[in-house]
């Protein structure tokens, strides 16, 4: 079974695209085959590793085209379906599903899931209906944060409390969750006690 990751966090400006570009590369020199999915309007990992994709994901949604064609190789071993402004139409059609809309992702991309070892969705800043289909969708979710300060820590608190809530509605299945720090400045006393009192909002021990 694959490894279905989601980099995300509502925060933006956090380095989302560039641990999962980064991720889904370093995964694919390790000989693992990797699916980078892109669910940001900005599209930027495709820029990132250079592709300019004629279809993407917004295209395999709606119908427009088959999951297969949108699948493009960026390097060797490592896939993307791309995202872009087109991904706007598929928040739409999230919203004028009357049943089932949270996992319209999961049924565009789940018979392609298994031909890889690991998925990376790329996600975009904030909540919307796309970023509650790839909680839905992903079997773990990775947070970056880049700086460790307490308004920062506050709303990652909020994101796993609303994180918990799509868990519970995902009968069966058992997400977990990681975080990426990226400048801890644990140094100072200050910072030590902000972890220290986050770490029992993150279900952390110890």
């Amino acid at each position: 079974m694959s490894r279905i990751i989601a980099i995300s966090l509502s925060k933006g400006g956090v380095g989302k695209t560039t641990t999962a570009v980064n991720l889904a590369a370093s995964l694919s020199l390790e000989n693992k085959h990797v699916l980078l999915v892109d669910t940001d309007t900005q599209g930027q990992a495709g820029l990132a590793l250079g592709v300019n994709a004629a279809a993407g994901l917004a295209e395999v949604v709606s119908g427009d085209v088959p999951l297969r064609s949108a699948v493009i190789q960026a390097r060797s071993n490592l896939d993307l379906i791309s995202g872009g402004p087109g991904l706007a139409s598929v928040k739409r059609e999230i919203a004028r599903a009357e049943f089932g809309g949270e996992r319209i992702l999961n049924r565009a991309l789940e018979s392609i899931n298994d031909s890889y070892d690991y998925v990376i969705v790329d996600t975009a800043p904030g909540w919307d209906s796309l970023q509650v289909n790839v909680l839905f969708y992903a079997r773990e979710v990775l947070a970056p944060i880049l700086h460790f300060l307490r308004y920062v820590l506050d709303m990652l608190d909020n994101f796993i409390a609303i994180y918990s809530k799509i868990i519970h509605a995902r009968k069966g299945i058992e997400p977990s969750g990681h975080f990426l720090i990226g400048r801890l400045g644990y140094s100072t006393k200050e910072n030590r006690f902000t972890l220290m009192s986050h770490r029992h909002n993150w279900g952390c021990s110890g």
